[in-house]
């Protein structure tokens, strides 16, 4: 006789993300596209307003989301929800600064494998971009840029030139399309 056991999310899978997010361990191809799927979900549920009657990306649709995104049955793609809730915790709950911290730590791993790819300019956005969460960008202004205030259109002076109008003759000839015209006299 078999009996069937419920199996809860795996712990220790989990762990190696926390870890990974701590900076103590490295993940394979295959965790980090795990790590992507339970970020992506997490998102989804992030771009929820907290005060919304009715949520734009409901648990459903995120399984159905998963589902259909990365060809699971409907079984994984449950378990992926349930993990990424497991693990980042639901953003619906969280305060904005464990908000604030999640998004700290997935720009930062994306700057980390932005440097390693070699793609500095993509680095240094996001770095930029960690800094103003952090409350720590300082935007310097060069003297090279124009400060001329565009938010105020300018004043445009105007002259009215007074100029008759050119009288046209009704009786011209009106040119034909196509036609050639007539070859000058010979000498």
């Amino acid at each position: 006789m078999t009996r069937a056991v419920r199996l809860l999310p795996d712990e220790d899978k989990l762990q190696k993300y926390r870890d990974y997010y701590a900076g103590t361990t490295d993940l394979n191809e295959e965790e980090k596209k795990s790590l992507d799927r339970y970020e992506r979900v997490m998102l989804l549920f992030g771009q929820n307003e907290p005060d919304e009657a009715e949520p734009v990306w409901t648990r459903a649709a995120i399984v159905k989301f998963v589902r259909q995104n990365y060809h699971v049955s409907i079984q994984m793609s449950n378990r992926i929800v349930n993990e990424a809730l497991e693990l980042f915790g639901d953003m619906q709950q969280l305060s904005l600064r464990a908000r604030k911290a999640f998004r700290l730590q997935h720009l930062e791993r994306r700057e980390k494998d932005a440097v390693a790819a070699g793609d500095h300019i993509a680095a240094a956005r996001l770095n930029d971009q960690i800094n103003k969460i952090l409350g720590t960008y300082n935007e310097e202004k060069t003297t090279e840029e124009d400060l001329t205030d565009y938010s105020v259109p300018p004043t445009l002076n105007y002259e009215v030139i007074d100029v008759p109008y050119e009288i046209i003759r009704h009786d011209t000839p009106k040119p034909v399309a196509g036609q050639i015209p007539p070859s000058p006299p010979a000498h």
